[in-house]
């Protein structure tokens, strides 16, 4: 029987995903989306927002556009779902254990001596809707 390997090398970094582990941002741009409700237009349907997940500036593409038939322009639509979604960001939560995560991560070390695990965070929405 073949043996498990054991000796890794110390962890050095962790990088933690915003969207869907720190916060539930595609609610946030969902809602935000779903203003397309004063223009007569149906909320954001599930499928489209599967094919918009991941994709930065998503609301602002050929899929979107297509399915939204809006009423005014993409730089109308753009400025006011930007609006929104800061609004909105600006309310926005920890998931359920993200704190205790970033908490425990922030105190661990790695196996050099005092060096602490650095923490990056990755994201593909855009800085300014988080700022």
């Amino acid at each position: 029987m073949a043996q498990l390997k054991t000796d890794f090398p110390p962890i050095r970094a962790c990088i933690c995903d915003m969207d869907g582990l720190l916060i539930n941002s595609e609610d946030i741009i969902t809602q935000s989306t779903n203003q397309l409700q004063k223009y007569s237009r149906p909320t954001l349907t599930l499928s489209v927002r599967a094919q918009l997940m991941g994709i930065p500036d998503s609301t602002n593409g050929e899929v979107f556009h297509n399915w939204a038939k809006l009423p005014i322009s993409r730089e109308q639509f753009a400025r006011e779902s930007k609006e929104q979604m800061h609004m909105l960001f600006l309310s926005c939560e920890p998931l359920p254990g993200a704190e205790k995560l970033l908490s425990n991560l922030s105190r661990a070390r790695s196996a050099s001596p005092g060096d602490r695990i650095e923490l990056p965070l990755a994201s593909s929405t855009k800085s300014h809707s988080l700022s």
